[in-house]
């Protein structure tokens, strides 16, 4: 027990493995995967499926397996035979095409740890950690003005959201009612910078800026579940599910300032905090989301699958703002 529960902390604590650094070093460079449609709202959205489901599409909201989590949706608890520890690391890649280039990069990060277990024939009981959201990205564009000279503006941020949750689940005959109830928590960190490179007149003075902000994340959540399995030919089901996560609020603190300093070629001459932001609380809206599937199998053999899924997401706002950092 002493060494599963020391694996365990330290499974946790390895979010970031390993990275990949971009091949072209004229571009952004990242030990990430560098995203930069991760700037709006919350980021990427983590693919919430257990692994073994992810092999049938992702479609989790109507399966249930006697032997494997499904955390997506907390009904399927009640359908466990046996405890069941699943966790998983998730590997992924992406290119951008910026300024008639390729650059690439890689990353592999922690997936979800997931602990689920029949209590009694009627019950069902989980815990889990998992990643919500991840944001990274960093861009960079060069502009030359014959009056000023060689400008970079680069944009940049890290971050994300994760949550720790708890779920239980109850079945009389073939109806089963679940939820997941927990903690959401992160950081979302932004920066924009104007530079200016190369000075058209070394001799003139030059103004150059910093952006900043970063928003403290955390709140509760629960998301709710319902399945329905109907069984003929004694070994064939069909399963009819549904989940609901409504519209909930989190609470943000916000650090952040704007600076400024004047340049005479590549001489710092004067450096200005023109604002700053010091812990102002505010709140992060997250829209309903629902989901309803279809299955139709024969236990331990095939199954056949389907779902759709909604999600209102131009209900989001983070400090009254639709993508977070101002619109």
């Amino acid at each position: 027990m002493k060494n599963t529960i020391a694996f365990l902390a330290l499974l946790c604590t390895s979010f970031q493995l390993f990275g990949q650094t971009l091949a072209d070093q004229n571009g952004p460079t990242s030990s990430k995967e560098n995203s930069p449609y991760s700037r709006y709202g919350v980021g990427n959205l983590s693919n919430s499926q257990n692994a073994n489901f992810i092999g049938i599409g992702g479609a989790t909201t109507a399966a249930n397996d006697y032997f494997s989590v499904n955390s997506f949706n907390p009904a399927s608890y009640s359908f466990l035979k046996t405890t069941s520890l699943d966790f998983a690391l998730q590997a992924s890649s992406r290119s951008v095409f910026m300024n008639n280039k390729n650059f690439s990069s890689s990353t592999m990060t922690f997936g979800y740890l997931a602990l689920a277990m029949p209590l009694g024939e009627h019950l069902g009981l989980a815990f889990g950690l998992k990643p919500y959201s991840s944001m990274y990205y960093n861009t960079s564009d060069t502009i030359s003005n014959p009056n000023i000279g060689k400008t970079a503006i680069g944009s940049t941020g890290s971050g994300g959201l994760n949550q720790a949750y708890v779920g239980f689940s109850g079945k009389w005959k073939g109806l089963s009612l679940g939820v997941n109830g927990g903690y959401t928590f992160g950081n979302l960190n932004h920066a924009e910078s104007f530079q200016i490179i190369e000075a058209a007149d070394s001799s003139l003075f030059s103004r150059q800026s910093e952006f900043r902000v970063n928003d403290q994340i955390g709140g509760l959540f629960w998301k709710a579940g319902i399945l329905y399995q109907i069984k003929f030919k004694k070994d064939h089901f069909i399963n009819i599910g549904a989940t609901a996560d409504l519209s909930h609020q989190l609470n943000t603190k916000t650090n952040g300032y704007n600076l400024a300093y004047s340049m005479m070629g590549q001489d710092i001459l004067n450096i200005d905090t023109t604002s700053k932001i010091n812990d102002k609380k505010g709140k992060l809206i997250m829209p309903s989301s629902y989901t309803f599937g279809l299955s139709i199998g024969k236990e331990l053999g095939w199954s056949v699958v389907t779902d759709f899924q909604y999600a209102d997401w131009s209900k989001y706002q983070l400090n009254e703002n639709r993508i977070g950092i101002g619109d």
